[in-house]
């Protein structure tokens, strides 16, 4: 694990720990509504950061950087999806700090069906 590490991050404290729990669509489009997209690109330039910390075998992640326009806010979180996604498949969400809210109004409520 990284070193007990918590980092503040609302967008990534939700994600990670909801990634096991909801459906990829479910949960783009509980962020998707949540979020907006300077809290996307914060969250994805600081999963970026903290997951070339891990020293990957592979090349690092790289922020891929969207001009603002339409479609902006979903390329960002599709990209933080396959960031995370990527993490996953190599078991390294656990080696990733500890994301969490100092807020916890800042997170999303999944709804109730």
């Amino acid at each position: 694990m990284a070193d007990s590490q918590f980092v503040v991050c609302a967008p990534l404290c939700f994600l990670v720990n909801k990634i096991d729990r909801l459906d990829n669509k479910s949960l783009k489009g509980l962020l998707s509504d949540y979020y907006n997209t300077n809290d996307i690109v914060a969250a994805k330039e600081k999963l970026i950061d903290d997951a070339n910390r891990l020293q990957l075998s592979e090349k690092p992640l790289r922020a891929a950087s969207h001009r603002d326009g339409d479609g902006r806010h979903d390329r960002e979180l599709n990209d933080m999806f396959s960031d995370i996604n990527l993490l996953d498949e190599k078991n390294l969400l656990s080696n990733l700090p500890t994301y969490v809210v100092d807020k916890p109004d800042q997170m999303p409520s999944p709804r109730l069906y």
